[in-house]
């Protein structure tokens, strides 16, 4: 048996935090955020070939996943915790040919932000092997999704 080791990453952590304000009250929120994952999700992040659709499954246990609809998909995360309208905790894994290896933590939060409104903030950690260019591309995804996200719920 022949093994080998090849580019021996560097190893480190690193915290990103966003938030983006929506003009709808948090329960409205919320729901979108769960129930129309498939509209709001970027399409250009999908992992998976053909007519994938995004799911949120906001239970223990639960996944946040592509679903290719015949048995194939790519799970992204793994959901920790839930508190119904006001918090989600996934974990997750950052695979090599995406800027990994490394594991994910993220945890989503619906915060109201006066009437009508609510402030979701998105903190991830992440730990593994992580660089400059992880964390911007971390922050500018989360950037492109939850924008996505209050475009939908505001009808734009």
């Amino acid at each position: 048996m022949t093994m080998t080791v090849a580019d021996i990453k560097p190893v480190g952590a690193i915290q990103v935090e966003f938030e983006v304000t929506i003009d709808a009250p948090r329960e409205e929120t919320w729901q979108a955020f769960i129930d129309d994952a498939g509209t709001w999700w970027h399409k250009d992040f999908y992992v998976s070939k053909g007519n994938a659709k995004f799911t949120i499954e906001p239970k223990l246990g639960g996944r946040m996943f592509e679903d290719g609809g015949d048995g194939t998909g790519f799970t992204w995360f793994t959901v920790q915790g839930v508190v119904p309208n006001e918090q989600l905790y996934v974990s997750g894994y950052i695979r090599p040919p995406f800027g990994g290896p490394c594991t994910s933590l993220v945890t989503f939060t619906f915060e109201d932000a006066g009437p009508g409104k609510t402030v979701v903030k998105i903190s991830d950690t992440t730990h593994g092997h992580v660089s400059d260019k992880t964390a911007s591309n971390l922050e500018g995804g989360w950037r492109v999704l939850f924008t996505g996200l209050r475009d939908h719920v505001m009808g734009k």
